[in-house]
């Protein structure tokens, strides 16, 4: 079993415009490349897709010992559709993300500061996500941290 970091060595997120179809050859090829965690963000998509492609996508990314992710649907992870939900500040807040999927379920959080990164903690998160590293296009106004 992967340990968690190397399930975080390379996330796989999708681009939030992805039919379903392309978004799930993508995630296979992903996977049979090495990925071991794919963040689904994909806004757009009604619950009932993102529960369909989840139910597709799980058995290969189980059979690599991976994770998939759900951004802010924790009530598709909590129903076994996904391992865990990645939340941020538009979801719910973690410490309730973290109670609807219990300890068994994989939290991970966005955040963009030493403060949300001890939210995360305090939240008992499995991980958080520290972004944006670089300036980017869909969030032009967002500071970015650059790299020491």
């Amino acid at each position: 079993m992967p340990s968690l970091h190397d399930r975080l060595r390379l996330v796989l997120v999708t681009d939030g415009v992805g039919d379903p179809r392309r978004v799930e050859a993508i995630v296979w090829a992903a996977v049979r490349g090495g990925v071991r965690c794919v963040q689904l963000r994909e806004p757009r998509w009604s619950a009932r897709v993102l529960m369909q492609v989840c139910e597709r996508l799980m058995p290969a990314i189980d059979a690599a010992g991976g994770w998939l992710l759900v951004n802010d649907r924790v009530d598709v992870a909590a129903a076994r559709l996904a391992h865990g939900a990645q939340v941020g500040h538009r979801s719910l807040p973690p410490d309730l993300a973290r109670a609807v999927l219990g300890l068994g379920g994989v939290l991970g959080f966005s955040a963009h500061d030493r403060d949300e990164l001890e939210v995360a903690a305090d939240a008992r998160c499995d991980f958080a996500l520290l972004s944006p590293v670089w300036p980017t296009t869909s969030k032009p106004h967002a500071p970015f941290l650059g790299v020491p």
